[in-house]
C-alpha cells in the first residue's frame, strides 16, 4: 500500500501488468537475498559464539545447508510476496492518483 502511487503512476504512464511484477519481484529478490547472506552469517557467527561456551568447540557447518536454505528463502519470499502483487495489479491508476 506505500508504494500504490508509484505503482498507478507506472499504470497511467502505461506499463503492463508483467513490468510492475518483474519490478516487485526484483526487489523482494534482492532482499531476499541480502537478508539470507546476512543471516547465514549472523547465524554461523552465534553458532561459533553458543558452541565456544556450551561446548567448548567449533560449530561445523555442512556445505549442503545452503542450497537447502537458499531454496527455502525463495519459496517463503514468492508465496508471502504474491497477495501483494496481486493487490498491486488490481490497482486503479485514476483512483490512486486521485487518493481514493
Amino acid at each position: 500500500m506505500e508504494r500504490s502511487n508509484e505503482i498507478g503512476l507506472l499504470k497511467a504512464i502505461g506499463a503492463r501488468d508483467y513490468r510492475i511484477s518483474g519490478i516487485v519481484l526484483t526487489e523482494i529478490t534482492v532482499t531476499a537475498i541480502v537478508g539470507g547472506v546476512a543471516g547465514y552469517f549472523m547465524g554461523y557467527g552465534f553458532a561459533q559464539i553458543i558452541g565456544q561456551t556450551v561446548f567448548n568447540s567449533s560449530i561445523e557447518m555442512k556445505p549442503m545447508v545452503i542450497p537447502i536454505v537458499a531454496v527455502l528463502i525463495v519459496i517463503v519470499t514468492l508465496a508471502g510476496s504474491i497477495p501483494a502483487i496481486r493487490m498491486l495489479l488490481r490497482l486503479r491508476p485514476a483512483e490512486v492518483l486521485h487518493g481514493r
